[in-house]
């Protein structure tokens, strides 16, 4: 159950005509949050914190008072942030091949969210463009404050440079791996080479594609010529991009085993290879600043990408490769359905009495919608989040109330 007030305590923004920005917006109820949409019409919502005071009296609060209280812990990532690895698209363009660095994303934090920190209600969105956002709803998540906030992004922060500094400084790993990492290698190297290696990926071990070949050999040691000889094994006619990365992992093994006694920085740089690699083509690339601050916005789910014109439809986790980007519902789209539907199931709109009125089936908006491609979204989320969220909180507020009777004596 919500504190007293907590709807009007929660910011909005919305993004109206000639992206006009409006910062602390907050609403007393559900219908006044429905009239202002109505009214302003904005082109996005974006969703923030709960403050200590409604954000529309912001100006007249004493200075200092006004802070965030709570927030969701969120994530942003977005594949402009891979266009260094992507060899598909760049900027806002996107395709069916560099999707599913979005999926293997969603794959490697959902679990570690999970598993590691014991979060349990998360749910993902599509942008509605070009990336996914995670929302941790947990009480425990809300209630951080930006260190711990920090300390949690920072945990999944494995890629902390560019392409265009060594390996050492792009990847931030070390031996032996931590469990998390280790727990995500064996999907991340299955992703490389279903989705890194061949042409009909990213093509980084395509026939022809020296220029991509270089950029994975140089995560290698200067050892023992060790880079020309996996150059003249990919040269060779006949080669799969699969073979190629056998290749690659059996020659950096030769080498290592080949070295004697000492020679300790060769075989750490040997040892560390191919995990950074693996991780410097797949890893998730989150954006920090997004969950270290609890006063960031993030796009509020299920509304439209005003450049798409996509709904921020939300994503199940368990069933994220089967999400495409490009069959989720659009307003064009929404609107032939639901005028369809209103079509084949007529509402009554005859005055009460009427003969017709009585005999007209009566199809409420909410039952429209659900029969349209958006009704299904919804269910899942229903049913994968929003219950289950809803079962926790009502059995949190059971305890509370027992404990409540036991103190007072009013078993």
């Amino acid at each position: 159950m919500a504190a007293k007030g907590f709807m009007a305590r929660r910011e909005f923004s919305f993004t109206i005509e000639n992206d006009i920005y409006i910062r602390y917006l907050s609403f007393g109820s559900e219908a006044e949050l429905v009239r202002g949409i109505q009214s302003r019409q904005p082109h996005k919502i974006d969703i923030g914190a709960v403050f200590s005071h409604p954000p529309c009296n912001k100006e007249s609060t004493k200075k200092g008072a006004f802070k965030p209280v709570e927030r969701e812990l969120i994530f942003d990532i977005d594949l402009t942030d891979y266009d260094e690895i992507r060899t598909c698209c760049s900027g806002a363009a996107i395709c069916r091949r560099c999707w599913p660095f979005m999926t293997v994303a969603i794959r490697v934090i959902d679990r570690g969210l999970r598993e590691d920190f014991g979060f349990k209600h998360i749910f993902w969105v599509y942008s509605g463009r070009r990336g996914v956002h995670c929302w941790v709803c947990d009480r425990s998540a809300r209630a951080l404050g930006n260190e711990g906030r920090s300390a949690i992004v920072e945990y999944f922060s494995t890629i902390t440079g560019s392409m265009e500094k060594n390996a050492d400084e792009l990847v931030s790993i070390a031996l032996p791996l931590h469990p998390s990492l280790s727990r995500a290698l064996a999907d991340l190297e299955a992703f490389f080479l279903r989705v890194m290696a061949p042409e009909s990926g990213q093509g980084l071990l395509a026939d022809g594609a020296s220029e991509q070949w270089e950029r994975v050999l140089s995560f290698l040691p200067d050892v023992a010529a060790l880079k020309d000889s996996i150059r003249g094994a990919w040269a060779k006619a006949g080669v799969t991009p699969t073979q190629r990365w056998a290749q690659l992992k059996s020659a950096v093994a030769g080498v290592r085993a080949s070295l004697g006694g000492g020679h300790y920085s060769e075989k750490n740089a040997l040892d560390k290879a191919v995990p950074t690699i693996i991780m410097a083509f797949t890893y998730p690339r989150i954006d920090v600043n997004v969950t270290k601050g609890t006063n960031h916005l993030l796009k509020s789910p299920f509304c439209v990408h005003p450049k798409t014109g996509r709904v921020c439809v939300p994503i199940v986790a368990e069933d994220c490769e089967s999400f495409d980007p490009f069959d989720v519902p659009t307003i064009p789209r929404l609107v032939a359905e639901y005028d369809q539907y209103k079509k084949e199931n007529p509402t009554a709109e005859e005055e009460p009495g009427s003969s017709s009125a009585s005999t007209a089936t009566a199809v409420s908006p909410a039952e429209a919608w659900r029969q349209t491609s958006l009704g299904d979204y919804m269910a899942k989320w229903e049913r994968g989040f929003l219950r289950p969220m809803e079962r926790d909180i009502a059995a949190a507020m059971r305890r509370r109330a027992e404990r409540a009777a036991a103190s007072t004596g009013e078993w």
